[in-house]
């Protein structure tokens, strides 16, 4: 970690203080991970020294912009979304922000199966009741502090915000809809159309541009990879798409990290999938 704190030595206080609690926390939950993240810190900032980021006071929990920069609500963006933010410079350092033609193909069988809509509703149903549960234990310890400070690093919020992220995932697959205005499908041939609840996301307008729709879901990804509930969640999004498709993205997934090592890295048991 040293090695990375001296490279990232133009970070203000803050922000060297917000890294070392973000690279902690996941040495503490995913010890692999954790190491290939530092690498990629490594290389990331040797090969772009542009790449930085900032805690500040702004409108939304955070931003990746294409010069380089992520910029962190300081007051609200958790571990979790650090870790989202640097899955967006991680795609874009490491191959330019590819989509693979594979991708469109994926969505277009998933979106012509009946049942995808109905389990999207039942995912997201799930994982509403559970951040309910998760949102009464943050206000309890908010009420225990006296205050917000430190909200960040309750292990609850960045669950919080990771469940965020998995039901930004279905908004995408829906390119919004499921943000905007929820999920609608036929329950089947005799009834009304039926509508599920209004998802986290980023909404029609966002993904009105396609593009959008395979960056976010990996990012999405990065984030679930980098916070030690992998295995707790992965099945909802298989569940939803399906086992092949959740392989094409962890695929592509360690397709970016390999994009983003130096040449002289090698990563053993790599999977290997035509994109």
């Amino acid at each position: 970690m040293e090695e990375i704190l001296q490279l990232y030595r133009d970070l203000g206080d803050a922000e060297i203080n917000y890294l070392k609690g973000a690279l902690q926390y996941l040495k503490s939950v995913n010890i692999n991970e954790y190491n290939l993240i530092c690498k990629i810190l490594v290389s990331i900032k040797e090969s772009h020294p542009e790449f930085i980021f900032y805690l500040d006071n702004i409108e939304g929990n955070a931003v990746f912009y294409r010069n380089g920069e992520i910029l962190l609500d300081k007051n609200i963006s958790s571990y979790s979304i650090f870790f989202h933010e640097l899955g967006h410079a991680m795609h874009y350092f490491g191959n330019g922000y590819e989509i693979p033609k594979k991708f469109e193909s994926l969505i277009a069988s998933l979106e012509s199966d009946p049942k995808t809509p109905s389990r999207c509703i039942s995912v997201i149903e799930t994982l509403q009741i559970r951040k309910r549960e998760l949102s009464k234990v943050i206000q309890q310890k908010i009420l225990e502090n006296g205050n917000m400070e430190g909200i960040t690093q309750f292990p609850e919020y960045i669950e919080f915000q990771l469940i965020t992220n998995l039901e930004d995932i279905i908004d995408a697959f829906t390119k919004g809809k499921s943000h905007t205005r929820g999920i609608r499908y036929e329950k089947d041939m005799f009834t009304n159309v039926e509508k599920g609840p209004v998802s986290s996301g980023h909404g029609e307008d966002y993904y009105s541009n396609n593009d959008n729709i395979f960056l976010e879901i990996i990012a999405n990804l990065t984030s679930l990879k980098c916070s030690g509930l992998y295995d707790k969640y992965i099945a909802y999004l298989e569940y939803c798409f399906g086992e092949e498709f959740v392989e094409f993205l962890e695929n592509y997934y360690e397709k970016i990290i390999t994009d983003n090592m130096p040449k002289k890295v090698n990563i053993e048991n790599i999977s290997k999938l035509s994109f």
